[in-house]
């Protein structure tokens, strides 16, 4: 990519990062109307997992039931609003999170997961930005692990 490409992404992830964290108050209501689609998730997951990346967790909707069928699990967040964070740092489950506030494109994603998932964030990207973070979805994950 080049450089105006770069600059273009990070603006917008900062713009996406102001939003997000100016639409906390109504996240719950919003999303909640997705709540059977965050469950399903747990659906296609092997039920030997336990080292998860979420990709845009957000509150933690999708962490919920996951949590519920896979309570040894450790799951890393990575989230772009610090805002969501902090709400979801408030859940029961919150000890068993490690939340990295940060952009998708900027931040090492770590490795050895067994899974990533992501429910609500990968649609902000172009096809473009899609094939990177696929490449580092990708790279994360332990042989045979899934997205």
């Amino acid at each position: 990519m080049d450089g105006d490409k770069v600059m273009d992404l990070y603006e917008r992830n900062q713009k996406q990062r102001i939003f997000f964290n100016e639409k906390i108050a109504s996240y719950d209501q919003v999303h909640e109307i997705y709540m059977e689609t965050k469950k399903s998730l747990t659906d296609y997951l092997d039920k030997n997992i336990t080292k998860i990346l979420d990709l845009g967790a957000g509150i933690g909707f999708e962490l919920i039931h996951l949590f519920e069928i896979y309570p040894n699990a450790s799951v890393t967040v990575i989230d772009i609003s610090e805002n969501m964070l902090k709400e979801l740092s408030k859940r029961d489950f919150a000890n068993r999170v490690t939340m990295i506030c940060g952009d998708f494109f900027e931040k090492d994603f770590g490795n050895n997961y067994d899974a990533v998932i992501s429910t609500s964030a990968l649609h902000h990207f172009k096809p473009e930005e899609k094939l990177i973070l696929y490449k580092k979805i990708f790279d994360c994950l332990k042989s045979g692990g899934l997205f």
